[in-house]
Formats: structure tokens, sequence, C-alpha cells
């Protein structure tokens, strides 16, 4: 499975990342947990911020726990029993972390996931925060952003593939991107300048140029007064009718 995320800087797309994977590590009731690839592109990944999250979510899970047991219910899923790990660092130490500044260390990298990922047959999930750090000089052309993209489809296995790549296990895969604001008139065509342009819109800053047929999209946006809440949307599927709705949300200790 392929998920786009896509939001406006501070919405808390990192946050989410770090709280997926570290879900992903306590999810499984396996002996060994699966383990997570993170690829920091903007330096948001860091240890201090890791360590944080992972001792919340640990202290979420065992109040959790203790809730359930004292109300007599029965969840084998959320019991202290479950979880995998004992300490914050135990919990990271099946996270790997990439950091990957410039479009020719994304190119390697890209091109050498296949065998990074043979050398870790436990990384089951891999996040990528964002990918649309690669293509915000204003220079690039339509026609370059477009190849670079088809290479990053081409070279990543498993999840981008109809099928299994090379007798790989199929990852699971998120894209985040930033959004961009796009100029329209009334009558929705693009605008070239603010003066020409009637009204502005938030949309993903690459587009749909990355993604499979198949990928889910999330939106993350704030709404209200102050700091604001956060909330989520995911996008429709093609021929899928109607709209979904929007869901409140917060990531705990964040």
């Amino acid at each position: 499975m392929v998920l786009g995320l896509a939001a406006p800087p501070g919405t808390g797309k990192t946050s989410m990342i770090i709280r997926v994977a570290l879900s992903a590590r306590l999810s499984s009731s396996a002996t060994t947990p699966p383990q997570v690839l993170l690829v920091d592109a903007e330096g948001s990944i860091t240890g201090p911020k890791l360590l944080r999250a992972a001792s919340s979510i640990l202290r979420l899970h065992s109040n959790t726990a203790l809730r359930t047991k004292d109300n007599g219910l029965d969840s084998p899923d959320l019991s202290a029993s479950r979880i995998p790990t004992s300490t914050p660092e135990q919990l990271l130490d099946g996270i790997h972390v990439i950091r990957v500044t410039t479009q020719a260390e994304m190119l390697a990298f890209w091109y050498t996931i296949d065998d990074w990922l043979r050398a870790h047959p436990r990384v089951k999930l891999i996040a990528v925060d964002t990918l649309s750090y690669f293509f915000r000089n204003p220079a690039m052309d339509l026609g370059t952003k477009k190849r670079l993209l088809e290479i990053c489809e081409r070279c990543f296995p498993g999840a981008f593939s109809p099928d299994p790549f090379d007798g790989l296990v199929r990852k699971q895969v998120i894209i985040a991107s930033q959004m961009a604001t796009k100029l329209l008139t009334n009558e929705n065509k693009p605008a070239a300048t603010f003066e020409a342009g009637d009204k502005a819109i938030l949309m993903p800053q690459l587009g749909d140029l990355w993604a499979p047929p198949k990928a889910l999209k999330l939106s993350l946006f704030k709404a209200g007064t102050g700091y604001g809440t956060r909330y989520a949307h995911v996008q429709a599927q093609i021929g899928e009718k109607g709209e979904r709705p929007w869901a409140e949300f917060e990531i705990d200790g964040q």
C-alpha cells in the first residue's frame, strides 16, 4: 500500500509519520516486531523528537492497558504483556533513519533501496519526509520534474509494483509532501499572478505526478481560532461517488 500525505507547514506531517512508525513497531504480536525506515529530507526527524514520541506512545499504551484491566475488559492488543518493548530505546532500536538532502542523494537512494532492503528484510514500512523537498527549485521545468519522479517510481520496489518485485515482501510506503498555493480565476482557470487571480487554494506540491493509481491520499490541515484544530481528509478514490468527511485528530505528546 502507498499513502500520500500532503499538508501545509506546521500541520503535523513529521509527527504523524513518527507516530505511525512507532505504532507499526507496537502493533505486531510477533516475537520480532517489524522495523521501519524513515527517510528524512528536511532534518525534522531528530533524535530528541523520536525519543519524546517513543516515551509518549509507550506511556499511552501502558495507561490504556491499565484502564482496560481496571474495567474488566479483555483487550489483548492493548495489554502490557503484548507490548513488545519496555523502554523507548528498545522501541527506537527498530527504526532506521536515513538523511537524504540533495537531488543527487535522492536518486542514489532510489537506485540502491533494493539492495538496502535485502540487507534489512525486517523493514516493512518506509516513510519519506518529504519528497517535495527535492522539487522546490523554481527554475525546474515540468519535464525535468516528471522525469525525476518517474525514476523514483520505477526504482522503488514492492509497493509501487502491482506484483511483488524480485521476491521482496511487499512494503507499506508513506510519501509526504508539502502543499503549494495555486491561484485561480473565478472560472477556475490558472492565474499567472496574484493580481490576475481571484482566489487561492492549497494543493499538493507534486500533484499526482508521483502517485501510483491505487495510492491513498490523505490531507492534513488546521482550522479554527488560535492554534487551530487538526483535521484529516482522505481523498475519494477514482470512480467513488460523493466526498468523504473530515476527521478531527490530535497527536498525543507532540
